[in-house]
């Protein structure tokens, strides 16, 4: 595969980025801080400390792995059907207790105009494995794919963030980074956030809303399960409660995962926990669908990938029944891979009523002609309307 080029980006498009001074992810996948593509709006870059105390599953020395060779046997074990030989657990039977400080490089952004009717109401927006922040800010046609430049257009404001051990992020071990990390993360931001930190000149907002994309999802949903009160409502897309059809030995076969530190030279810092799913092809297979996406929008999403932890991966179940009481709006794809074996109808709303039992407002929703990494189809601004519709009618 050719790398990806700006001369495949339209010249006016070009133009466009020029004058707005929006940089973009370097073509080697090293992070590069760019500023937004909506003229209308107006952004800060935050570096944040986050203080996360988590209970953490170990995983094994005797599992990890040096090269390639130990990774493809590793997903090998994983993949088998043979009943008579099952993989050996990668994790120790014991837990443990971290409590370690973290810096957590984000972006805030609200429409420049003070006092629009929604921008008190801020998103918290959490990205999946795979994606760094810029997947809600896709610096491509942002007209079309960018669900930063769609919302700032509806009035609301936007806290968007790098994971832990993506973009500017601290990195930690992939064998170490997992789920219950993320989400005591989040839930510090999601606090800080309603105390009026990192929002810019907007001050304390007068709603908080989480939003997350696949594994995002799966934090939001976590924090929204441990700290109820954390937001005013939660958005969880490219994603379903139903955990029983999240086949995560078919997610590693068709990745064929590769050592992310010997796949780029930018990843070269991380451990050999850190992979990625091997070419554009894969990514195809699992994030998309045809026809609702261009092969330039594939090429774009594959070149500016980022690669994720093992641990995360593994650690990434389904939280569980809720006490959450707000709204909840559940969104995938019509032809999520992931979540959904690539067929979504009539899937999300049994599972979501499980899940939340107590939401004062549930509404699920399957978006047509469209794969697990929804905001980069051509249809993506019909399910960011969404979304805020759902907002406006819980009067967020």
């Amino acid at each position: 595969m050719k790398p990806f080029t700006m001369s495949q980006i339209p010249l006016d498009k070009l133009l466009l980025l020029a004058l707005i001074h929006v940089p973009f992810t370097a073509a080697n996948g090293a992070f590069t801080v760019y500023n937004y593509s909506q003229v209308s709006a107006s952004c800060v870059n935050y570096t944040i400390p986050v203080y996360p105390t988590s209970t953490n599953i170990i995983f094994s020395n005797a599992s990890k792995w040096t090269n390639n060779f130990g990774l493809a046997q590793f997903s090998a074990d994983r993949t088998g059907q043979d009943p008579n030989q099952q993989p050996p657990v990668p994790f120790l039977t014991t837990s443990e207790r971290s409590n370690v400080s973290y810096t957590i490089g984000a972006t805030f952004c609200q429409p420049k105009f003070n006092g629009t009717q929604n921008s008190s109401t801020v998103i918290l927006a959490s990205h999946g494995l795979g994606f760094d922040r810029s997947y809600w800010n896709i610096p491509y046609q942002p007209e079309k794919y960018s669900f930063l430049d769609f919302v700032i257009g509806q009035g609301y404001s936007v806290l968007f963030y790098d994971r832990l051990g993506v973009g500017q992020s601290s990195k930690v071990s992939g064998y170490i980074n997992q789920l219950s990390i993320q989400e005591s993360i989040l839930a510090q931001l999601a606090a800080l956030v309603k105390s009026g930190a990192y929002t810019g000149t907007l001050g304390v907002p007068k709603s908080t809303v989480l939003i997350g994309h696949s594994f995002g999802s799966t934090i939001t949903h976590a924090v929204a399960k441990s700290k109820p009160g954390a937001a005013d409502a939660i958005i969880l897309t490219g994603y379903s409660n139903n955990a029983t059809l999240v086949k995560t030995p078919v997610l590693i076969s068709a990745w064929q995962l590769k050592i992310a530190n010997l796949f780029r030279e930018a990843w070269s810092q991380l451990d050999t926990g850190y992979v990625t799913w091997v070419d554009l092809y894969s990514n195809v297979n699992t994030f998309f669908k045809a026809p609702g996406y261009t092969t330039d929008a594939a090429m774009f999403a594959e070149q500016h990938k980022q690669p994720f932890g093992i641990t995360e991966l593994l650690s990434g179940g389904s939280p569980g029944r809720t006490n959450y009481t707000g709204p909840v709006l559940v969104v995938a794809g019509s032809n999520d891979f992931i979540f959904c074996n690539g067929y979504c109808e009539g899937v999300l709303e049994p599972a979501a009523k499980l899940d939340f039992p107590s939401s004062s407002s549930l509404k699920t929703y399957v978006q047509p002609d469209t794969g697990h990494g929804m905001n980069f189809h051509t249809n993506a601004t019909g399910f960011y309307k969404v979304v805020t519709d759902f907002l406006a009618s819980n009067g967020l």
